[in-house]
């Protein structure tokens, strides 16, 4: 994993985890709390609140109108949030539509649904190419690792995406900042596109509407067809040089200060 992946993940890493500490933190003033092993929101129901919710499983098929705050093994959204969402889990499908961001972290991300602001996304999968993720059983479920845009999912802004496989089937109209072992884009990008990885495959029916920017550590495993972008640049990242080992007039002077 190369250097800028890294700092991209470290950092969406701390910002989901500082996030979602303040949310806890704030949760008691003006806010539903709930914290039971199996939670749903019933379809037809509104809760007109914020929802913090703990659980084994929990599942959203009615309105949120605020924000939805979930911790939990198995977290699956088909209702509408008028709000964002902050969730943390071993697996996390949005299917419903969200008006505000969505910052998600679990093994298993599946985004299926129109998201209104941003993505950002820490999720599961192999750091190394040609080594399969094997799919994990949650609250019953089998879940594949790692993140997935399908082709019915958007996002109206810009999204931060990283984890060990990333599979990019749906749009982004802003800009993409992509950090992961495997990262396919087979979808629309609307600004510019930063793929860092050690696997980049890029589809003939992918487009990005800016330009397309790419680093990997491994030899041969970039594939990006001509045309897919406004241009295609190479990020190039030096390995930082050891510093020189000091001449012994210079040892003796550090001794002498």
């Amino acid at each position: 994993m190369g250097a800028i992946q890294r700092s991209i993940r470290g950092t969406v890493a701390a910002v989901l985890a500082a996030t979602l500490l303040l949310a806890l933190a704030g949760g008691a003033i003006g806010a539903t709390l709930v914290s039971q092993d199996n939670y749903r929101l019933p379809a037809g129901e509104v809760l007109e609140d914020n929802l913090y919710v703990a659980g084994g499983s929990i599942i959203i098929d009615g309105k949120i109108d605020g924000d939805l705050v979930a911790v939990g093994g198995y977290i699956e959204v088909n209702g509408e949030i008028s709000g964002d969402i902050l969730a943390a889990g071993g697996a996390i499908v949005v299917n419903g539509p969200v008006a505000g961001d969505v910052r998600i972290a679990g093994g298993g991300l599946t985004l299926n649904g129109p998201i209104g602001g941003d993505l950002v996304s820490a999720g599961g999968g192999t750091a190394f190419p040609g080594m399969p993720s094997v799919p994990m059983t949650i609250e019953g479920r089998q879940v594949q690792q790692g993140t997935h845009l399908t082709a019915e999912g958007s996002v109206g802004k810009d999204a931060i995406m990283t984890g060990g496989t990333g599979v990019i089937d749906g749009t982004i109209a802003g800009t993409l900042w992509a950090g992961m072992g495997s990262i396919q884009l087979n979808g629309e990008v609307g600004g510019d596109a930063h793929l860092y990885g050690n696997q980049i495959t890029v589809s003939d029916g992918a487009s990005v509407g800016g330009v397309l920017y790419y680093s990997t550590d491994t030899q041969g495993a970039v594939t990006i067809p001509s045309g897919v972008a406004l241009s295609v640049e190479p990020v190039v990242t030096e390995t930082p040089q050891a510093a020189p080992e000091p001449s012994l007039a210079e040892q003796i002077l550090r001794w002498t200060i």
